[in-house]
């Protein structure tokens, strides 16, 4: 990008900008602080880099393309804050479609902030709820198609969706307050300002969670622990018959997998197993593409394994 103090020296090789990467931060924030928005998007994008300008719910109303798309349609106005409706539309444009970079520009990063910081949420928000939302809507055009004989086509922006997400936050002065409050073993989030907080409980720092969340219901305000993952996984509620289930592979070793969300009433009940090697489901991939139409489709045999697995059976077939 034309940067010569990030080509040379201590930053000439990748491992090199591992180990100085705080310089290295340094250094593109200093190049970064002197473009506008505009230019640093513009000059990373010509790099190769996707990126994206982080918006506000207040630029996002202003944002033509998803006017264009109607996926934001602007009301009247009314003292003090304008007043607008979301609404999900498919429609055809070119939009963003790398996780970080929606987040940035569907609102999810204004509206998850770090001592002021716009961050990531810590998954892929705009990935998995653009997948939940393809979903619902193959299942509408399928229901469409039984009833009425036609398809359709679907045409489903990752940006619309995440945009529609940040909805509740929408003619708010602001978020709903709440604290996280830090304890002797861990994280506790409340339903309530810090100054009501440590009336209700004070010295947060010497309680357990269990004793602060136990404190803050006796005084009526909701409270919950931050969970870590390491925690998730060793409760049974989740383990075992609930959300994640553990597989032992031919070598002993056991996996722990995490099984759909939701099933649908006439879905096919397939086990779980582990991902196969690399190319495993290659061969049964094409003998179902062969298929030349739906009967032969449907007669197609789904039900024998390969190599101990169905990689179409609820399975993630790697190919």
């Amino acid at each position: 990008m034309g940067q010569e103090a990030l080509s040379q020296g201590r930053f000439e090789k990748l491992a090199d900008r591992v180990i100085n990467c705080d310089a290295v931060d340094a250094e593109v924030e200093a190049w970064t602080s002197t473009l506008s928005v505009k230019d640093c998007v513009a000059a990373l994008n010509d790099a190769g880099l996707a990126a994206g300008p982080i918006l506000t719910l207040e630029a996002l109303a202003q944002e033509p393309n998803l006017i264009h798309r109607g996926s934001i349609s602007q009301g009247l106005l009314a003292a003090p804050r304008r007043h607008f409706r979301l609404r999900q539309k498919f429609g055809l444009s070119g939009t963003p479609a790398f996780d970080m970079v929606v987040q940035a520009m569907s609102g999810l990063m204004d509206v998850t902030r770090a001592g002021g910081m716009p961050v990531k949420v810590g998954i892929s928000a705009s990935d998995v709820t653009g997948g939940i939302a393809g979903l619902f809507a193959v299942m509408c055009g399928l229901e469409q198609r039984r009833r009425t004989g036609h398809g359709a086509m679907i045409d489903l922006s990752m940006q619309d969706v995440s945009v529609w997400a940040t909805q509740t936050l929408w003619n708010r002065a602001s978020a709903e307050a709440h604290t996280v409050a830090t304890c002797g073993d861990g994280f506790v989030v409340a339903d309530c300002g810090p100054e009501l907080l440590e009336t209700v409980a004070s010295g947060v720092g010497m309680l357990s969670r269990s004793e602060l969340v136990e404190r803050l219901a006796s005084a009526g305000i909701p409270a919950g622990s931050v969970r870590t993952l390491s925690e998730i996984a060793q409760d049974s509620c989740h383990v075992g018959g609930g959300a994640i289930q553990l597989y032992t592979d031919e070598n002993g070793k056991s996996w722990p997998l995490f099984k759909c969300p939701y099933r649908f009433s006439k879905e096919k009940t397939s086990e779980i197993v582990a991902i196969g090697a690399l190319g495993e489901a290659n061969d049964y991939i094409v003998d179902l593409c062969s298929a030349t139409s739906d009967a032969e489709w449907r007669r197609s045999d789904t039900s024998q394994p390969l190599s101990g697995r169905d990689p179409l059976g609820g399975v993630e077939a790697n190919i």
